[in-house]
C-alpha cells in the first residue's frame, strides 16, 4: 500500500517565489509537486530542476497536444530535465501518443535517467455534454472518457487523468495497473468510507482546507468564496441543489423536510425512462421521449442534463425559473448535473447526502427487496463513485440518524436562507 506522501500531488499554482517556499515547507513531509502551464512557462526549466533538487517529484502537467513529431521531441526534452511524470492530451490519437512514449523514453535513456510516467487526459473537468457536442463529440462523457484512455494506454500511457465522477470506472476499465490522477482533494471524514480506488492519486491546492463545516462570511459579504456560506443578493428564493447515492435516503429526508417547510418548492425533472407504478406526469417527472428531450437540448431550454444508466434526466430551466419567485427551491440530481448547475448558477447551494459507510447503504439496497446481485453491485460502485465527489459540495449531511439528519438539512437551510 502507498504511503500518503505517494498519492498526494501538490499543485504549485503560485508563484515562483510560492513555490520555492511551498517546497521547503512540504520537504519531508509531501513526495509530489505538479507544475501545470503557468508557473513552468514563467520559470522554464531551471524550475523545475530547482524542486528536484530539493527532494521532489516533479508531475510535469502541459497536456502536450500537436503533431505527433512535434510531441516526440518535446517529451525527449521534458524527459531530459528529470520529471517524473507528465500529461498530454489523449484526444491527439494514437500516433501522437506512442510518439510521446518514444521521446520520454529516449531522452531519459540519453540523460541516464529513469522513464517518466505518461499519463493521457480524457475529457476536461471543465466539459459537459453539451460542449463536446459542439466540437462534434455524440458519446456521454463517461464513454468518451473511458473510449480515450483505452486507446492511450494501448499506445504507451501509464495512465490517465479523469475527474472524480469517472475514477471508479476507468479503474474498472483499465485495470488494477493503471494510474489514475483525478484533480481536487478527497477529504479524510470519518463519515464518508475509505477510497478503493488503488493506486488513484489526487492534486490538491494548498490554500484549500479539506473540510466540510463552512467558514461564517463577514455579515456585509455577498458571496465569499473562501468559504461556502453564501447570502441572497436578490428576493428570489435560494436554489438548495441535493445529490447523494441511491440508498442514502434523499427522498425520505426531503419529504420529511417538506413536512416542516410547506413553503418550499419541488423543481420536477425531466426524463426518458419508462414512469414506474404510481408516478405521476408533472409530479413525479415529465416523461419526454428521447427525440423531444434531445429537441429541447437543442433549443437551450435545460438547465443542466445528462445520461444516468442509459436514460436522459434532465432540469428545465423554465422550471427553475417559476419555482424560484417567492420561494426556496430544491433541486434533486446527480453529482454531475449538481456541477452543470453550478457552473451555470454559482450562488446556488449544494448540498451532499451520504450515508454512515458502503456497508450500511448495502443494507439499505438490500432491504428495499428491489435488487438483483448484479444490480446491486453496480449501485455499490456508482455509490462510491458518487461520494467521491462530497468534497465539491457546500454541504454534507450524513444520514446515520433521519431526526438528526433533518435536523441538520433545516439547519442547513435557515443559514443560507438568512
Amino acid at each position: 500500500m502507498l504511503e500518503a506522501a505517494d498519492h498526494v500531488i501538490v499543485a504549485f499554482d503560485c508563484t515562483q517565489e510560492r513555490a520555492y517556499e511551498l517546497a521547503d515547507e512540504l520537504s519531508g513531509q509531501l513526495a509530489w509537486a505538479k507544475v501545470g502551464m503557468e508557473l513552468f512557462y514563467a520559470c522554464g526549466a531551471d524550475l523545475v530542476r530547482d524542486l528536484k533538487a530539493r527532494g521532489l517529484k516533479v508531475f510535469l502537467d502541459l497536456k502536450l497536444n500537436d503533431i505527433p513529431n512535434t510531441v516526440k521531441c518535446a517529451s525527449r526534452v521534458l524527459a531530459g530535465l528529470g520529471v517524473d511524470m507528465m500529461t498530454i492530451h489523449a484526444s491527439g490519437g494514437p500516433a501522437m501518443v506512442a510518439a510521446a512514449r518514444e521521446g520520454l523514453d529516449e531522452g531519459a535513456a540519453a540523460a541516464g535517467l529513469p522513464a517518466p510516467k505518461l499519463l493521457a487526459v480524457t475529457v476536461l473537468t471543465s466539459m459537459d455534454a453539451a460542449q463536446l457536442a459542439a466540437v462534434g463529440v455524440e458519446h456521454p462523457i463517461a464513454e468518451q472518457a473511458d473510449l480515450l484512455a483505452r486507446m492511450a494506454l494501448d499506445n504507451g500511457a501509464d495512465g490517465v487523468v479523469c475527474s472524480a465522477f469517472e475514477a471508479a470506472a476507468m479503474r474498472r476499465s483499465l485495470g488494477e495497473q493503471a494510474l489514475i490522477v483525478t484533480p481536487g482533494i478527497r477529504p479524510a471524514a470519518r463519515h464518508l468510507p475509505s477510497a478503493r480506488v488503488r493506486p488513484t492519486w489526487s492534486w490538491v491546492v494548498p490554500s484549500r482546507r479539506p473540510t466540510f463545516l463552512p467558514r461564517p462570511c463577514p455579515p456585509s459579504s455577498t458571496r465569499c468564496r473562501a468559504c461556502s456560506t453564501r447570502r441572497r443578493v436578490s428576493s428570489m428564493g435560494r436554489l438548495f441543489v441535493v445529490s447523494g447515492p441511491a440508498g442514502a435516503g434523499k427522498g425520505t429526508i426531503l419529504g420529511r423536510v417538506r413536512e416542516q417547510r410547506p413553503d418550499l418548492a419541488l423543481s420536477v425533472s425531466a426524463t426518458t425512462r419508462a414512469p414506474r407504478v404510481g408516478e405521476q406526469e408533472g409530479v413525479s417527472y415529465y416523461f419526454l421521449t428521447e427525440e423531444e428531450f434531445r429537441r429541447r437540448i437543442d433549443a437551450g431550454d435545460f438547465l443542466e442534463w445528462a445520461n444516468v444508466h442509459g436514460n436522459l434526466y434532465g432540469t428545465l430551466v423554465s422550471e427553475v425559473r417559476s419555482r424560484l419567485e417567492g420561494a426556496s427551491l430544491i433541486l434533486e440530481i446527480d453529482p454531475q448535473g449538481a456541477m452543470n448547475v453550478r457552473r451555470m448558477m454559482p450562488d446556488c447551494v449544494l448540498v451532499f447526502i451520504a450515508p454512515p459507510s458502503v456497508e450500511v447503504l448495502r443494507e439499505r439496497l438490500i432491504g428495499r427487496g428491489s435488487e438483483t446481485p448484479e444490480t446491486l453491485a453496480v449501485r455499490l460502485a456508482d455509490a462510491e463513485q458518487e461520494m467521491l465527489t462530497a468534497k465539491d459540495y457546500d454541504e454534507v449531511v450524513v444520514n446515520d440518524n433521519l431526526d438528526v439528519a433533518v435536523q441538520r438539512f433545516m439547519e442547513i437551510m435557515k443559514r443560507y436562507e438568512d
